[in-house]
């Protein structure tokens, strides 16, 4: 931030705007959701009048800025975006009205972004009371240039914006294109390669742990959208209550719950000696398959829809039955093949890893932008 910018009241340059609708039964409305984090204003859901049981709404403009009565210290607030013009907040939401005479919205909206501002939240909240005023924001202070260098700086934020946003396309574009060439190449073993259960190549493990009361072990859980496995907490044994089974490094766990889920994975080396529950199937591998390759199988369109199909149940309690689980046909190549596959799949890991990284550092451009910027 520049020495020479005045530092003004924000009520200077926003008004707050208290305005009720009565809604009607007939019409159909967009709602407003406050993201924290300063993360922004999305659209929540549609509802048609009759369903909405707080008849006083207020209506939200485009370049409104709004604040959540609730969420404020946790950066709940945000610039309305255009597409949300006309969208209604219950009155736990603040509107204020910029003028655009003497600041940007996007400026303020940038501004809202930074450190700085969430200070003025955190210094101005009241400790007896989770909420916030709406008065209490227009006390706020905001470090102003004329308005011109306002929109030179919102110009140039945009643009950088705009270019993270692309290479982030980018980005997803090169994930789904891996994802179909494996799929892809998954089709295709599934035509030339020899079928086997997959009963034939799991081995159950029934190795139940009998606990120690005053160990502390580490429980697994099993994400969904194949997004592995993790700790979900350490324990003492006196304090679990079931039946657990000893996990070890490279065994596949499956959730007989969120099988149609993708809640399935190999053990990491980290948890080799965890405990989990007889509702995760634990199963190790026989001689004739690899581990990892059993995971690339795990992760394809066909393995998804054969596990959906391998679930009985109602909608909300479909469980995974083992017996067909394990009578899923899957391709099995000779192990030199295999091995062809997972070394490909190594290089595809490591290009994935340099994504991670570069998603990681691509997250902290737009905090320093704004950051020299504003300063903090």
């Amino acid at each position: 931030m520049k020495t020479d910018w005045n530092e003004v009241r924000l009520g200077e340059v926003i008004s707050y705007r208290k305005q009720f609708i009565t809604i009607d039964d007939e019409q159909t409305y967009s709602l407003c959701r406050v993201q924290t984090n300063a993360k922004g204003v999305v659209l929540r859901e549609r509802k048609s009048g009759f369903e909405i049981k707080t008849k006083t709404q207020q209506v939200c403009r485009t370049g409104d800025f709004i604040v959540a009565e609730m969420d404020a210290r946790f950066g709940g607030y945000g610039l309305v975006p255009s597409e949300l013009d006309g969208a209604i907040v219950s009155s736990h939401y603040f509107l204020y009205e910029t003028d655009d005479e003497k600041i940007d919205k996007n400026f303020l909206d940038y501004f809202s972004q930074t450190p700085a501002f969430h200070k003025n939240i955190a210094a101005k909240g009241s400790t007896n009371y989770a909420g916030i005023r709406p008065g209490q924001i227009l006390d706020y202070s905001i470090p102003l240039p004329p308005l011109a260098e306002q929109r030179r700086l919102v110009a140039q934020l945009d643009a950088t914006r705009a270019k993270l946003a692309e290479v982030r396309r980018l980005r997803t574009r090169q994930d789904a294109d891996v994802k179909a060439l494996l799929n892809k190449l998954f089709d295709g073993l599934l035509e030339k390669a020899p079928l086997a259960a997959v009963g034939d190549v799991l081995l159950p493990k029934r190795n139940y742990v009998n606990l120690n009361p005053n160990q502390v072990y580490k429980q697994v859980t099993v994400r969904m959208d194949h997004k592995g496995i993790h700790q979900r907490q350490t324990i003492l044994g006196s304090e679990i209550g079931s039946i657990q089974l000893l996990a070890n490094e490279n065994d596949f766990i499956i959730s007989k719950i969120d099988a149609r889920n993708g809640a399935m994975g190999l053990v990491p080396a980290e948890l080799d000696g965890a405990v989990v529950t007889n509702d995760f199937p634990l199963y190790s591998f026989s001689e004739h398959i690899r581990p990892g390759y059993f995971s690339f199988v795990t992760n394809t369109n066909y393995f998804d829809e054969a596990c959906k199909k391998a679930s009985e149940g109602t909608t909300n309690r479909k469980r995974l039955k083992t017996s067909r689980f394990e009578a899923i046909l899957i391709p099995l190549p000779d192990l030199e093949k295999q091995d062809e596959i997972l070394e490909m799949l190594t290089r595809l890991r490591e290009v994935s890893a340099v994504h991670a990284h570069s998603e990681t550092l691509l997250a902290q451009v737009m905090p320093a932008l704004l950051a020299g910027v504003f300063g903090g």
